[in-house]
């Protein structure tokens, strides 16, 4: 399991700080997983992003859902990797409070 909290991976301005290699694409993944699992208005069916961890013919999306103490979680059916999100609350990627209208 990954334990993950979302500001080891933002910059002091609260964009993603890696600019490539392994930690970006691990920054990708877990920002959209928040985006997922906190967009509320998004439809029932709605896949979650695609697994970071399955070979690329196994590659399938993540189920997401937020806990009772405020994790978002993720785990893929296919390879059985799983993790959670802590300090997630407030970033770019927490739709927990729908878009902002301009």
């Amino acid at each position: 399991m990954y334990v993950i909290d979302l500001r080891h991976f933002l910059d002091t301005k609260g964009a993603i700080a890696p600019e490539r290699g392994p930690a970006r694409r691990m920054a990708d993944f877990v920002t959209a997983v928040v985006s997922h699992a906190s967009d509320y208005d998004r439809c029932g069916d709605a896949p979650g992003p695609l697994c970071f961890r399955c070979r690329v013919r196994d590659r399938l999306p993540v189920e997401t859902s937020i806990s009772s103490d405020d994790l978002v979680v993720w785990q893929c059916l296919a390879c059985g990797t799983s993790g959670q999100v802590d300090h997630w609350q407030g970033s770019f990627w927490d739709l927990s409070q729908g878009l902002q209208a301009d």
